[in-house]
């Protein structure tokens, strides 16, 4: 006879688990056995079992126990059928390292109830993306195409030497245990975390304000933008220095402190809106550097050095010369070139001089039209004519149709300065004139 006790009060009574000691007979007399079905076994639950023999005296047989804690041959055994749990823990999923580390770590556990049978062996397979020898055999330290798991102890934190790593490779590394369960060891499913080896530094532009030194900006530079590229791990984010002597910007406020101020990288642009407010006259850096997924940094900073500059720079005409205001317009029989000066508050400089010409004769074919450069047009036009000579500028006019007449033919022309900030001159000077055909003698 057999009394099988769950935990500690539930008993066995050939079909359910109930409150009372109970005695079974067995199947034999000599070898016995007697069958209890397998779901009628909780998992991570004790149980313990007792056993006696009854011979064939009369009238009741004799037995070797009065009661089950006194029966002899007792056992007790765990039941288990949860298979055990395996976990990479370095490196982490989804992490892009920068180096060559020593040991892959991680982590086993069978305990996952009161009751457990206990870890037998944990197993890892480490593959590498490449047409081949994709799977890492640790036993012979080199890359080969075997794709078994091999053993890596038993412990429940377990390491192992780290692989021989390519630049710009995505490895996986799958892990699972085994416990010591009878008859048959429960297996737990694979668990796979990735990882990324990148090196490659990653670069990044400044767009906005534009790379270089010896720039001008103005009122419109209320954001710092750019571009980040890595070709492997991604840009991960973007760090910026903004400074103006020995200050540099938080994001809030001006520190002596040198500080880099952060923004995130999407779809491989970036843009920073945190700017402080620019002043006049000051010159400002700008650099930038972008830091990829795996950490690498990169060392050759975009840079922009420029001055803010918001005054509007000026331009007065030479030739033609003064018409006080209009009123004394000055007669010519030619009119090249078109000169005249221009000057910016420091440290502003000027770019260049733009004129308007507009024939204003009455009753000529041309009224109110403007030169564009070849032709006359109805719509207003400027001219570039290019970057000053100190603060003087010059345009070559000898290509303009004039059509003068022996009478004269009345023009306007006017001139306006932008400077390298892209301030635009508010009020251009304006000067009007006579052409008019030399009369013979």
């Amino acid at each position: 006879e057999v009394s099988i006790r769950k935990g500690l009060n539930l008993w066995w009574d050939g079909s359910t688990w109930q409150a009372d000691p109970k005695w079974l007979v067995a199947t034999g007399t000599g070898p016995w056995t007697y069958d209890v079905p397998n779901d009628s076994f909780t998992t991570h639950i004790k149980y313990h079992v007792w056993a006696r023999a009854v011979d064939k005296a009369e009238p009741g047989g004799n037995m070797d126990a009065e009661d089950n804690e006194g029966a002899t041959g007792e056992v007790w055994f765990i039941y288990d059928t949860t298979p055990p749990e395996n976990e990479t823990t370095f490196p982490a999923d989804g992490q892009c390292l920068n180096y060559q580390p020593n040991k892959i770590q991680g982590t086993a556990s069978d305990d996952l109830g009161p009751y457990y049978a206990g870890l037998y062996k944990n197993y890892i397979q480490i593959e590498r993306e490449t047409a081949t020898n994709r799977y890492w055999d640790p036993s012979n330290i080199v890359w080969g195409d075997d794709t078994s798991y091999n053993p890596v102890g038993s412990a429940e934190n377990w390491e192992l030497d780290f692989p021989s790593l390519d630049v710009e490779t995505t490895y996986w590394i799958r892990t699972y245990s085994e416990d010591t369960a009878n008859p048959t060891r429960n297996i737990g499913s694979p668990n796979e975390k990735y990882f990324w080896y990148d090196i490659t530094k990653p670069e990044t532009y400044l767009s906005t304000p534009t790379a270089g030194t010896g720039l001008f900006y103005n009122a419109e530079l209320d954001e710092i933008a750019g571009t980040a590229t890595d070709d492997f791990s991604g840009p991960d984010f973007v760090e910026i220095r903004i400074s103006s002597g020995s200050y540099y910007w938080t994001g809030s406020s001006w520190t002596t402190n040198v500080t880099w101020v952060s923004t995130t990288v999407v779809s491989g642009k970036w843009v920073y809106l945190s700017t402080p407010s620019w002043t006049e006259p000051a010159q400002y850096t700008v650099e930038v550097k972008v830091i990829d997924r795996a950490g690498n940094v990169d060392v050759s900073y975009s840079t922009s050095v420029f001055t803010y500059d918001v005054t509007a720079p000026e331009s007065w005409l030479t030739m033609p010369e003064d018409d006080s205001g209009g009123t004394d317009p000055q007669t010519y029989e030619e009119m090249n070139p078109i000169t005249g000066t221009c000057s910016d508050t420091t440290p502003g400089e000027v770019d260049h001089v733009e004129i308007a010409i507009k024939n204003i004769e009455v009753g000529h074919a041309n009224e109110n039209k403007y030169w564009d450069g070849s032709t006359w047009i109805v719509d207003e036009y400027w001219i570039n004519t290019g970057a000053p000579t100190g603060q003087n500028w010059s345009w070559d006019s000898s290509g303009v149709d004039w059509q003068a007449t022996a009478d004269g033919v009345k023009f306007k022309c006017w001139s306006k300065a932008i400077d390298k900030a892209g301030n635009e001159q508010t009020t251009p000077d304006d000067n009007e004139f006579i052409l008019q055909i030399p009369k013979p003698t």
